[in-house]
């Protein structure tokens, strides 16, 4: 897909573009993260909301490790509603590692009703989940 790129950060492993065809944001996020790294690629992924008046945001967490606990995720997982009930939003959560995190946090938020928010370890599917209205 082309991208226009209208906003590029490389600050703490994360990086941004917003493809203009396609109306979406993807956010890359490498190296370690844990609950407050993870909550800074959430503000993140605010901030690009409200620049480029977009909802859809593509997390790509395909290149990083956990260092969190399972009670770390699973309060963090436990507070999404909260940090994202006010908005109007679609997200998708690409991971290819983690796996047992990454699915308790998804069992998680749908136990709590979010299901504007996926989490899905396969690109092609997260995509497509993402781009179909």
């Amino acid at each position: 897909m082309k991208a226009k790129v209208i906003l590029l950060i490389m600050q703490n492993n994360i990086s941004s573009k917003y493809f203009t065809e396609y109306q979406y944001i993807e956010i890359n996020i490498k190296g370690v993260v844990d609950t407050s790294s993870a909550r800074d690629v959430f503000a993140h992924a605010f901030s690009m909301m409200k620049i480029h008046q977009c909802n859809k945001v593509f997390f790509d967490f395909s290149e990083t490790l956990s260092l969190s606990t399972t009670a770390d995720n699973f309060h963090f997982a436990k507070h999404i509603p909260e940090m994202t009930n006010q908005h109007d939003l679609k997200w998708c959560i690409y991971y290819k590692n983690d796996p047992y995190m990454y699915e308790s946090i998804s069992n998680i938020i749908k136990t709590l009703g979010v299901d504007r928010i996926k989490i899905i370890d396969n690109e092609t599917i997260a995509k497509e989940w993402l781009l179909n209205d």
